[in-house]
């Protein structure tokens, strides 16, 4: 109602009140690329289970699977304050926000928000299970290891959203030696 724009990603939901236009609150589960008109007086709060993102107007990706160990955002331009139990980081243009539900810890990287949001996700020594289920978010598939130990293994590198499931596989095992 507020002409702002939400394009939701493989297996997420937004929930929002019929008085929208005087309580612009959405809750998440998944991942949201959000695109907010600004309106004085009315913020815009978008809630996931463990964070939430108050936002001034702006646009942002928002990745909260209630299933998944972190949450990040990635702010593209504008300005939004990240909130979880114990932190609020206000996240400038072209930052990425990590937070580990078990750590409880979050961390803010530099990044490319236009291709870390539409063409290539960055990861930097992330457990491969971690990586595995971003593949399965994205390719909205199931992906499952003969040996759990293997989810412990640390991978670092740049995926291509463009490439296929297949060479992005090999790209991994390739890198990690599995």
């Amino acid at each position: 109602p507020d002409k702002s724009t939400v394009v939701l990603k493989a297996n997420s939901t937004i929930v929002f009140n019929s008085n929208f236009s005087k309580n612009r609150t959405v809750k998440l589960d998944g991942e949201a690329l959000f695109d907010v008109v600004k309106m004085a007086g009315v913020p815009f709060v978008v809630k996931a289970k463990d964070a939430q993102i108050v936002v001034k107007g702006t646009k942002f990706n928002f990745k909260a699977y209630s299933d998944s160990e972190s949450i990040e955002a990635v702010l593209i331009n504008g300005a939004v304050d990240f909130s979880t139990s114990t932190h609020n980081i206000a996240l400038k243009p072209n930052q990425k926000a990590v937070y580990n539900k078990g750590s409880r810890r979050v961390n803010i990287v530099e990044v490319d928000a236009e291709l870390e949001v539409f063409g290539q996700r960055y990861f930097d020594m992330e457990p491969l299970g971690a990586v595995i289920n971003s593949l399965e978010q994205f390719y909205d598939c199931r992906i499952s290891f003969s040996d759990a130990r293997i989810e412990d293994i640390r991978f670092s590198g740049t995926i291509d959203r463009s490439n296929t499931l297949d060479h992005t596989l090999n790209i991994v095992t390739l890198t990690t030696g599995t």
